[in-house]
């Protein structure tokens, strides 16, 4: 088993994991992409920075490693 720890908010971050899995496994032909968790916060408590916050969180996440594995994929013509 590999694993490597990134912090998947951070795009660099995401990159850097996503070049150690590759150096570890080969490429990358399939992704399941289920990381990031938003904070739990009273509604009373919602400012703009805690739903940006959760954003970055539950959706960039995902964006930051989706975006450099399809490119690859697309680069190579394979995966999916």
């Amino acid at each position: 088993m590999t694993a490597v720890a990134a912090d998947l908010i951070d795009p660099d971050a995401a990159l850097r994991m996503v070049d150690a899995m590759e150096r570890a496994l080969g490429p990358i032909d399939i992704l399941v992409n289920s990381a990031g968790a938003a904070k739990r916060t009273p509604p009373e408590d919602l400012t703009p920075a805690h739903w940006k916050a959760a954003m970055e969180a539950k959706y960039f996440s995902y964006v930051n490693v989706i975006d450099p594995v399809v490119k690859r994929m697309a680069k190579r013509g394979a995966g999916g």
